[in-house]
């Protein structure tokens, strides 16, 4: 079996930029760690790339070595009374490293079940749908099976140009930095939110909880930000405006919305004025799949996975990033003890602001919170 190469949008989320995806569950029961692990390493043979190390076919092209399979998991002890934090193992980013790995640990009467994914294998809705599957066969059950055929969001064609058009690349999702471009790590807090004021709002309009939760995150932003105009960004799933792509697919199926403001303007409107303005651009993203996908083909011909390392989601000194996955149901973490009842996302300090918004197994209307801001995220109206 050859080598699956990533799509033009994982390609660009394999470089130092984007530390790898992490989450660790942990439940109130003794699981058997064996079950667990031969769950991890079937389901990692089945989601194409989750056994596999990342290797270079070409100066333009990465790959997964499907070939080659390494399922990379383990089980331990561990002090019930350490940081759960400590349950996973990070995968390394760059060429030679296995893509995902897993985590089993006995913690006296508790179980802790940890995962790391390399952002170039999938994003963060193909974790948890992998956690559910390697959940499913944990308890006995089968989950879906995944779409892995990454040449849906490839435009080989567009590799016939010779020159990047900066816009383009920004409506892509994606902007470039100096080479060695050195940024400051940051540090990040983490919370519970609960979702009552704003689906009240929500209820009252035309927008949307995460309009409206991306837009509260904003203006709490743009009140730290000393930059004149600051950037918003949101991903985008894809899945449901490509059908080849579909619900199950596995990989990176998103794009970047960039919404790019005068900071004073996002101090003075109110929540669902900036709301307003992200569901705008929200709208726009499923009509430039194809130009944006047909750019990042450009960038990859132009600029080689060398390039890769100058490749940001946002401006770095003035973005923030507001990443939703909380709408993902807690029955997906069931790993034979019913939900889990703590978890928590292992981070590296990032070197970019945002939020990351992630489900709470342990209660309805709330959700999950990482961010970089100093400070609770505000409940703005």
């Amino acid at each position: 079996m050859a080598p699956l190469p990533l799509s033009a949008v994982d390609h660009m989320w394999t470089a130092n930029m984007a530390g790898p995806l992490q989450f660790v569950v942990e439940f109130d029961a003794v699981l058997e760690p064996g079950r667990l692990v031969a769950a991890y390493i079937e389901t990692a043979r089945e989601f194409a790339g989750a056994d596999a190390a990342l290797v270079q076919l070409d100066e333009h092209t990465l790959a997964l070595d499907v070939d080659d399979p390494r399922p990379e998991i383990r089980s331990t002890t561990g002090d019930p009374g350490a940081p759960l934090s400590e349950c996973v193992d990070p995968v390394q980013i760059g060429v030679g490293n296995v893509a995902a790995r897993g985590r089993v640990v006995s913690r006296g009467d508790r179980t802790a079940v940890g995962l790391s994914m390399s952002h170039g294998l999938a994003d963060g809705y193909g974790l948890f749908f992998f956690l559910a599957a390697w959940a499913a066969r944990a308890r006995g059950a089968r989950f879906l099976s995944p779409r892995c055929d990454r040449t849906v969001l490839t435009r080989p064609q567009a590799r016939e140009r010779d020159r990047v058009d900066p816009d383009a690349l920004r409506r892509a999702g994606f902007v470039t930095v100096a080479a060695g471009a050195v940024l400051p790590e940051l540090g990040v807090r983490t919370g519970v939110m609960d979702l009552a004021a704003f689906e009240e709002q929500a209820r009252d309009s035309e927008l949307t909880v995460s309009n409206l939760l991306a837009a509260s995150l904003f203006r709490d932003y743009a009140a730290i930000a000393e930059a004149e105009r600051i950037t918003l960004a949101c991903p985008v799933d894809i899945r449901r405006h490509v059908p080849e792509l579909g619900p199950t697919y596995f990989g990176n199926g998103f794009l970047q919305m960039l919404l790019e403001v005068e900071t004073g303007w996002v101090r003075a409107s109110t929540v669902s004025e900036i709301a307003a303005r992200v569901r705008d651009e929200i709208a726009m993203v499923p009509g430039r799949i194809d130009e944006a996908v047909a750019e990042l083909e450009v960038f990859l011909q132009v600029h080689g996975v060398a390039g890769l390392d100058r490749v940001w989601g946002y401006p770095p000194d003035s973005g923030f990033l507001v990443s939703d996955v909380s709408r993902i149901p807690a029955s997906w973490l069931d790993f034979g003890a019913g939900p889990p009842v703590a978890q928590v996302t292992p981070s590296r300090r990032p070197r970019q602001h945002g939020c990351y918004l992630l489900p709470d197994p342990e209660r309805d209307h709330s959700l999950h919170w990482v961010s970089t801001l100093d400070h609770e995220p505000a409940r703005h109206s």
